[in-house]
């Protein structure tokens, strides 16, 4: 984590505007805080959150050789970032959202500065 978040920053101190997408819970925070503040950085988090139900339903219908769609896993994973707290505004539900309306949340946030962890 330490390497991603410190290749990310590279990337921004460049002029790029740098997305990470991944599983990156609360408990990974300490290098991208470390890193946004080491460079004046302004890093943003946001948490796609769909249901349990719709997690699962999500994971069965993924087809992409090696994907994950071991339910006790998935169901696990989801688990875990319940018990994580976040700042108010950082978890985005999506469990009724097409991906369009999922995009548009992130982008309406994202231009209305939401979803900051560190200037």
């Amino acid at each position: 984590m330490q390497a991603l978040a410190r290749s990310a920053a590279a990337f921004a101190q460049g002029g790029y505007e740098v997305v990470v997408d991944g599983i990156v819970g609360a408990w990974f925070f300490d290098p991208w805080l470390d890193a946004a503040r080491g460079h004046g950085l302004d890093l943003r988090y946001v948490l796609l959150m769909p249901d349990e139900a719709a997690t699962l339903a999500r994971a069965r219908g993924r087809t992409a050789p090696g994907a994950m769609t071991d339910p006790e896993v998935v169901r696990a994973m989801w688990r875990h970032f319940q018990r994580f707290p976040l700042p108010d505004g950082h978890r985005l539900d999506t469990t009724a959202q097409a991906v369009d309306d999922t995009v548009a949340a992130i982008r309406d946030g994202l231009a209305a500065g939401r979803f900051s962890l560190a200037p």
